[in-house]
């Protein structure tokens, strides 16, 4: 085996382990199951297939991904070099009741430590099918930069039809940068959809679902929490933009959560990339941007006008 390869990587909460025999029933429990890997390139598995795979598995290359104190394996990723050792391509998979937990990013992120810092790989990549929202903001969670949407490129086997794929990458000089310590920086606000929120109850419409103008301030209370630590002493942030389409349909009672990703920060301004799901689906996606001001003065202008 290639002397800067390993067997073993952890995170907090992760250890990544090179696949056991005994690890079968758990990797069959999502590599047979459709539904696990409907945006796959490969499966459903036969029980052999899913032998084959294991016993044909690379140390240091694949990995089984197991919790860390209880050893309880929910899935497994892999990090596979070119011949020539500048790209490496990322793959990954959790079993179903592991997934929305942050594990997807937690693994990701360290197989991208290993693939830059051991194996000294220049370049490093993720394909998934476009539809596939969970993993492509894995990648995007992790500092990847989409590169490419091919079209009708990804044939999904379970549902037998040709989709979109998309391609994620992160280059070596991107990962050592120096980076702004609010790059990448994330928070996430709650709430249980009201009948106050709905477009009938707000006069944006004539029903009784979540609201476009509450999906909006939602998103904005995400990214107020993601500056909220970082903001000096008499400082705050005021919107100043805000783009987003309201994808999907809630109704009052459903757990609506928005999330803010700061995706570009200039001076004082800072740009987010905003989402809205509930516990099933998501809802809403878009851009916003913030501009840090001292409060005291901004409100002194307004005052004064």
């Amino acid at each position: 085996m290639d002397g800067s390869r390993k067997t073993t990587l952890e995170t907090a909460r992760l250890a990544l382990r090179a696949p056991a025999p005994d690890d079968y029933m758990a990797f069959q429990s999502w590599c047979g199951d459709p539904e696990n890997t409907r945006y796959m390139a490969w499966g459903p598995n036969t029980e052999e297939q899913t032998k084959e795979w294991m016993a044909q598995s690379k140390p240091g290359l694949d990995f089984a991904v197991a919790l860390k104190g209880a050893g309880t394996v929910i899935g497994s990723c892999g990090i596979y070099p070119d011949d020539a050792n500048h790209a490496g391509t990322l793959g990954w998979i959790l079993h179903k009741d592991y997934q929305r937990r942050g594990y997807g990013t937690e693994l990701g992120g360290e197989l991208i430590r290993y693939g830059f810092e051991d194996l000294k790989l220049a370049r490093i990549q993720a394909p998934c099918a476009a539809v596939n929202r969970g993993s492509y903001r894995v990648a995007e969670r992790c500092g990847m930069r989409r590169e490419a949407l091919r079209r009708k490129a990804f044939w999904a086997r379970v549902d037998k039809e040709w989709i979109d794929e998309l391609w994620y990458a992160i280059l070596a000089e991107d990962y050592f940068a120096p980076r702004d310590p609010l790059a990448g920086k994330t928070a996430s606000v709650s709430v249980i959809a009201a009948e106050a929120d709905t477009a009938k109850a707000r006069g944006s419409g004539s029903l009784d679902v979540y609201s476009t103008p509450a999906m909006l301030a939602l998103m904005e209370r995400a990214a107020c929490e993601c500056l909220a630590d970082t903001l000096a002493p008499g400082q705050t942030s005021v919107g100043i933009a805000i783009a987003a389409e309201h994808t999907a349909a809630c109704l009052p009672g459903a757990p609506v959560t928005a999330t803010a990703e700061v995706t570009r920060i200039s001076g004082r301004r800072v740009e987010f990339a905003v989402s809205a799901e509930t516990a099933e689906y998501a809802i809403g996606k878009g851009t916003h941007t913030r501009v840090i001001v001292d409060g005291e003065g901004f409100m002194a202008k307004v005052n004064g006008r």
